[in-house]
């Protein structure tokens, strides 16, 4: 029997579509899933970076001069694209940046402004990310010890007045004899040695 089935020749198919269309699958499903997963893995990424910046600036609202905060906003550019939701975001940082870039800090009314500007911000960004705060939230949901402030003026008011010191108008520091009197015992002991040698 086995003769004869080596003997028969094997009609030829020509492949149909549904044998092509397996063939196909074999090829291009695996790449397809590989792809479909990198562009999943780049989303999630994108999200984790945008969670990341609003979770980093809502956590130091009350010290905007912490070196982080000061990192996610200068990331805000790199990370909010500028399309969709992100141009709200990108348009508020482009105020608050010109905000910060004029005018006379130390006046109250350009503080008020800088806060009013950050809280704009802080809300256009929750809002990118899927959250909703209100303008009272993000200004008074707010823990910050009064040690740290102190603290905090402290560090600043040393800084100042250190650069103060020395600056070449600051602190001035002359080398002179101490001044002893008489009376003390490291005079008396001069004294005496001066008597000996004259």
């Amino acid at each position: 029997m086995l003769a004869i089935w080596h003997n028969s020749p094997m009609p030829a198919q020509h492949p149909n579509w549904f044998d092509l269309l397996t063939v196909a699958a074999i090829f291009i499903g695996p790449v397809a899933a590989l792809f479909t997963q990198r562009m999943l893995d780049e989303l999630r990424e994108k999200k984790r970076r945008r969670l990341d910046i609003y979770r980093t600036l809502m956590s130091l609202r009350a010290t905007p001069l912490d070196p982080a905060h000061v990192r996610a906003l200068n990331s805000i550019d790199a990370i909010f694209d500028g399309n969709g939701k992100d141009e709200d975001v990108r348009e508020r940082w482009g105020r608050l940046l010109a905000h910060v870039s004029s005018g006379d800090a130390s006046s109250d009314a350009w503080n008020t402004t800088l806060v009013d500007l950050r809280v704009d911000l802080y809300q256009a960004i929750a809002k990118a990310v899927g959250y909703d705060h209100s303008v009272e939230y993000l200004k008074t949901r707010i823990y910050f010890p009064s040690l740290y402030e102190h603290a905090e003026r402290d560090i600043i008011n040393i800084r100042q007045n250190l650069a103060t010191a020395l600056s070449p108008a600051g602190l001035k520091v002359l080398i002179s004899e101490p001044r002893v009197s008489l009376e003390s015992p490291v005079g008396q002991d001069r004294a005496e040695a001066a008597g000996r040698e004259h």
